[in-house]
């Protein structure tokens, strides 16, 4: 069972896939707090139409809820999976299949699950949920929603020390270092780090030589990105010129503000394509030299550098953002300075060329 609001992720449908190529009988429940239904949500071959449901919940979303939860010890998405009515539909389709494991996918996500489920219940988390709600926090442009995520921030200590504390079955991380950094404040046993294959085709490779190209696959409308293509414009990329190495151009995909695309307007060669769709975005990585990945700072795994590596693309990634990537297609610099990431960049690049003229 996994939250919904943000589409079927490729991580989830990953474990999926692996648990039913190991013979297991999979049912899949997914949470959602949206009243639509995203028509481009659909899942993949591998799950039947009777092993899944959908559960919508319309129980949440009024003033009411919203007011209650100002002065509730619950973080706000704690509070939304946790409904009392919500949680009784699960606990209906949980007696229903009687399952010998549960796999709740996110902190939320286990809000859901009943209490007498809970000791066959494994925690699978995504990422340091303190370093998400910043994130959200600081590249929200809303007071509203900018507030509440800092509530839930102040709220989070409390309920995690509940949800660690808790009789389950066993916890679940996609990286090690945020195993360690749970494992390090909850005291945790039972505790490990999960498979991180998703379920993704692979890209044909054609590179445009002609008009090369460097793809930066992520919106600067969330800080850590943001911040990431500062560091390359700025620290990054004159050790490349000094080098003698041409400015490469470089498309940034995702949503774009014009605050934004004003900031890094004074920078040669940055290009926006603003939101594209997935073939859009295959085309991209088809065709370009490699992607960027020069993030220092945030925990949990990049899931867009994972899924280029996946896909067979050459990433370029510090230190940082390659946690829990462990693919040939990765290059990794050896920490997160401005010249080790220049030196393997190039080292990339070349290889690119050499292929080409092979």
């Amino acid at each position: 069972m996994f939250p919904t609001n943000s589409g079927y992720k490729q991580s989830v449908l990953g474990r999926i896939y692996e648990a039913k190529l190991e013979g297991h009988e999979v049912f899949v429940i997914g949470l959602s707090n949206e009243s639509a239904v995203d028509e481009q949500n659909s899942l993949p071959y591998f799950i039947e139409n009777d092993s899944v449901v959908d559960l919508r919940n319309t129980y949440a979303r009024s003033w009411f809820f919203e007011l209650s939860n100002l002065i509730s010890l619950k973080p706000r998405y704690a509070s939304l999976f946790g409904v009392k009515q919500f949680k009784q539909k699960v606990s209906a389709i949980i007696d229903e299949f009687n399952p010998e494991e549960i796999i709740a996918e996110s902190l939320w996500a286990i809000e859901a699950v009943p209490s007498a489920s809970l000791s066959k219940t494994t925690l699978v988390s995504h990422d340091v949920v303190s370093e998400f709600l910043s994130e959200m926090q600081g590249t929200t442009k809303d007071w509203k929603r900018k507030f509440l995520f800092w509530l839930d921030r102040c709220k989070l200590p409390f309920y995690e020390k509940k949800i660690f504390n808790q009789r389950i079955k066993g916890y679940l991380f996609l990286t090690i270092e945020d195993m360690n950094w749970y494992r390090g404040r909850f005291e945790l046993d039972k505790v490990n780090v999960t498979s991180n294959h998703l379920f993704v085709n692979p890209v044909i490779r054609n590179v445009n030589f002609e008009v090369p190209f460097l793809l930066f696959p992520g919106s600067v409308e969330f800080s850590q990105n943001k911040q990431a293509l500062t560091w390359y414009v700025e620290q990054v990329l004159p050790l490349l010129c000094e080098a003698g190495t041409s400015p490469l151009k470089v498309i940034v995909t995702g949503k774009v503000s014009s605050k934004n695309e004003q900031f890094f307007s004074g920078y040669q060669n940055i290009s926006f394509s603003n939101e594209i769709s997935r073939d859009e975005l295959d085309q991209l990585y088809a065709s370009c030299l490699c992607v960027l990945s020069p993030i220092i700072s945030g925990t949990g795994i990049k899931i867009k550098i994972l899924e280029a590596t996946q896909r067979g693309i050459p990433v370029v990634a510090t230190k940082m953002s390659s946690k829990g990537i462990f693919s040939e297609n990765c290059f990794v610099a050896d920490d997160n300075t401005p010249e080790q990431f220049a030196k393997v960049l190039y080292a990339c690049i070349s290889k690119q060329y050499m292929h080409e003229v092979q």
